[in-house]
Formats: C-alpha cells, sequence, structure tokens
C-alpha cells in the first residue's frame, strides 16, 4: 500500500520492473497492513499495520466493527524502522470485521477488512530464506528494497528477530511487521524502500538467527527449517540500481 500521507499526490508508474522519475518522487510500500484485506483471522484477533515513523505519530484511534456493530479494541504501537500499531479486537465474535478510522486532519491510514472464523491453533511454523532486491528510479528520492527475505508457512502479523554476528557477540532483538509477498507471510531485514531496518553489507557477512513468528492470535511459535547462521546469497552482477 502507498504511504497515506502521499498516496493522494503521487502516482508511480511501473516500468519494467522500475519505477519511472517523475517530477516529484515519493517511496512506496512503507505503509501496509501485515495480513491482506479479506485474510481470515481467528477469534479474539490481533492484527498489524506498519508504516513510517513520522505517520504513526500522527495515527488516530482506530474504529473496530463486527458485522456492523462497534467492538472494544486496544491500540498498541511498537517503535522500530517500520512503526507497528497492533489492534487487538476484545470479542469474541465471528463474522466480518472492518477497522477504520478516526476523524484526523490528515489523510487516514487504511481501512481492512478481515473475516473473524474459529481456527485450530497453529503448533508449528517452518521458515525457507532468499534474497529480496528491487531497484527504483526517481529524480531526487533513494528508494531500494534489497536484503534477506523468510518467508513462513503460517499467517504471521510480526517477526521477533534475534541476531548476533557470531559465537563472539552478544544477541540483539529486532521487532518487524510480517508482509505479504506472492500469496505468503515473509520478513524482510535490510533496505526497505526509502529506509532500513539492517544493514545489507552485515548480512553478507552472515549473521546468527533465532526468528518467531507472532500470528495473528497472540501466539509466539519459533521458526524452524533455517540453518543457525544465515548468509544472504550474492546478487547477479547485472543486477538493477536505483537511482539517484
Amino acid at each position: 500500500m502507498r504511504s497515506f500521507v502521499l498516496g493522494l499526490v503521487v502516482v508511480v508508474a511501473l516500468l519494467g520492473g522500475e519505477r519511472a522519475a517523475h517530477a516529484i518522487s515519493a517511496c512506496g510500500g512503507e505503509t501496509g497492513w501485515a495480513l491482506p484485506a479479506k485474510s481470515v483471522v481467528p477469534v479474539h484477533p490481533r492484527v498489524v499495520l506498519y508504516m513510517p515513523d513520522f505517520e504513526a505519530k500522527r495515527l488516530p484511534q482506530p474504529i473496530t466493527k463486527i458485522n456492523g456493530k462497534v467492538v472494544p479494541a486496544t491500540l498498541t504501537t511498537v517503535d522500530g524502522p517500520q512503526v507497528m500499531a497492533i489492534i487487538e479486537v476484545d470479542s469474541d465474535k465471528t463474522g466480518t470485521l472492518k477497522i477504520t478510522w478516526s476523524e484526523s486532519n490528515y489523510p487516514p491510514p487504511p481501512t481492512v477488512t478481515y473475516t473473524i472464523k474459529k481456527a485450530k491453533p497453529v503448533t508449528a511454523v517452518t521458515g525457507t530464506f532468499s534474497r529480496f532486491h528491487q531497484a527504483y528510479r526517481h529524480s531526487t528520492v533513494h528508494e531500494l528494497e534489497d536484503g534477506l527475505e523468510v518467508a513462513v508457512t503460517a499467517k504471521a502479523v510480526r517477526f521477533t528477530v534475534k541476531w548476533r554476528r557470531d559465537a563472539n557477540t552478544a544477541w540483539q532483538t529486532l521487532e518487524v511487521p510480517a508482509m505479504t509477498r506472492k500469496s505468503k507471510q515473509v520478513l524482510h531485514l535490510g533496505e526497505i524502500g526509502c529506509n532500513r531496518n539492517f544493514a545489507v553489507s552485515m548480512l553478507s557477512a552472515g549473521i546468527d538467527l533465532e526468528l518467531t513468528a507472532i500470528l495473528a492470535d497472540g501466539s509466539a511459535i519459533a521458526v524452524t527449517g533455517l540453518p543457525a547462521h544465515i548468509v544472504l546469497p550474492a546478487l547477479p552482477k547485472d543486477a538493477a540500481q536505483s537511482s539517484p
């Protein structure tokens, strides 16, 4: 989804897998729901909207409705390169969940509709890793998507990333939203549009990684199937480059 601050101003064209340069440049894809609209979510769901920090500072209150009736919800924000707004719906009802926003002096965040259904809890999550890369061409703004992608087998809404360079360094922790790519929930570490949540050079050198997927029911499940030490696959020599 487009940034809801700039989305009404900038129209971006895709040409040959790259965005064309325009008189006005802006980044896309920095704001969105961790699960796409019309997804099925469990009872008493916790859904996530991610956004840049400057947008989070003026985030209005969410209005949550199930089958057209307002239900209570709690909004919690988690800071980071991408701020996460976690909306916990305080209701055990099933049906159509719609999230809109209260009045704001700015264009509101995107609305979303989900379907709430009872479901068996997920007990295991596996992951596979690869490199994501997409270069863009703008007139003034540098935008690049490049880094480590981990695709998981569950409908994660966010991830807890525990990492270190090697056994001689201390573990560090990072909270990152999930995104949907090719119908799968993924983690992206690296360059994410006009921002970054991790140094690509460090990923290329390799890191120890322990990953936990946080699901819409609030459960936190360790991701299995990944090597303990991950080295980012190299880019082809002719990989596209962003400009400027």
